[in-house]
């Protein structure tokens, strides 16, 4: 994003709070951090955001929520990148599965098709952040009666090498044992950290959208 167009920007983001609205799309548009920070630099002032003893109680209450609320924004914005991370782990989680299953048949096709689809839906949730506010906690909860739906009805998936009798005559044979008899548990602790991954980035953006609306009423 060039310079020209962080001014035209700033111009926007100022009469937008002169209306008394955070300009949160505005600061979205704008991917890298610096420049993002310069932008909200631009729109309120260092003069703006201080708090002095000659303030009235209610500019102190703004000024002290604007600061609330910029924090809240910079995690909300570190939580789209994690939804799309999350995404993409389910996906590649999906494909190790699925062609684990194609190489050896075991159990593993239910497992791998159902966080195909899981991914499948938080991409289409991370893809716009829009989604993102309005979507992430229902996204949760679908996520979490997807697993014990799973689990229900599948159980566990089995060790990668089921019913494989291997000789354990290295270090190295040894240690592929070990990761075989964990590998269901691998997988259920990858989904299981994906669920608190997205818990927490749902809460962030819920709270960003609490001190948005909480600022803009002040």
């Amino acid at each position: 994003m060039t310079q020209f167009e962080l001014d035209i920007l700033a111009k926007e983001g100022r009469s937008e709070v002169a209306e008394g609205h955070f300009p949160s799309e505005l600061l979205e548009k704008v991917k890298d951090k610096t420049k993002r920070k310069w932008l909200f630099d631009s729109i309120f002032p260092t003069t703006y955001r201080q708090i002095t003893n000659q303030m009235s109680d209610k500019e102190k209450l703004r000024r002290g929520k604007l600061l609330s609320v910029e924090m809240a924004f910079e995690h909300y914005m570190r939580s789209v990148q994690v939804f799309r991370f999350n995404a993409l782990l389910l996906v590649s989680i999906a494909i190790i599965m699925i062609t684990i299953e194609l190489i050896r048949p075991m159990n593993g096709l239910a497992f791998g098709m159902i966080t195909l689809i899981e991914s499948m839906v938080v991409i289409a949730v991370s893809l716009n952040q829009v989604y993102i506010r309005k979507y992430g906690l229902l996204l949760f909860n679908v996520l979490v009666a997807s697993s014990v739906i799973e689990v229900a009805f599948f159980q566990f998936p089995l060790p990668v090498l089921y019913g494989s009798d291997l000789d354990v005559t290295t270090r190295l044979e040894g240690f592929w044992q070990i990761f075989n008899g964990l590998s269901p548990f691998l997988y259920i602790a990858a989904k299981f950290g994906i669920l608190i991954s997205i818990a927490f980035s749902s809460d962030r953006v819920r709270k960003f959208i609490q001190r948005k609306q909480d600022f803009e009423t002040t």
